[in-house]
């Protein structure tokens, strides 16, 4: 009963103190650098800066010509080869996966000939 009783003033002598808490501001940072090493045998490599709070990439294109999106595909590197595409203006996407964040995609055009 005695703790009881410390604990209720305690908790009384602190109901007027305002309560100051450090709020941690979570963010994904976009990725830097992205760049095209080029392309060979319908193949690009993409290359972009690791960033220390992500736990994965993902990365995705678009073909301009048929209108074409791939699926997103998900990597822990911070470069990643396609292979297997057809000749046409690409736009190539990545993004910054950070546990239950994400970043914004950043793209980078090419042509695969």
């Amino acid at each position: 009963m005695f703790n009881t009783i410390l604990f209720v003033m305690g908790w009384l002598l602190m109901a007027g103190q305002p309560v100051t808490q450090q709020l941690n501001c979570a963010s994904c940072q976009a990725v830097t650098n992205l760049q095209s090493l080029g392309q060979l045998d319908n193949s690009l490599t993409l290359t972009w800066d690791d960033y220390a709070g992500a736990t994965n990439y993902s990365l995705m294109y678009n073909r301009e010509e048929d209108g074409y999106t791939s699926n997103v595909i998900t990597t822990g590197n911070n470069s990643y080869t396609f292979t297997d595409l057809p000749p046409g203006h690409y736009e190539f996407l990545v993004r910054a996966d950070c546990g239950l964040l994400i970043s914004s995609f950043i793209g980078v055009e090419d042509i695969i000939e």
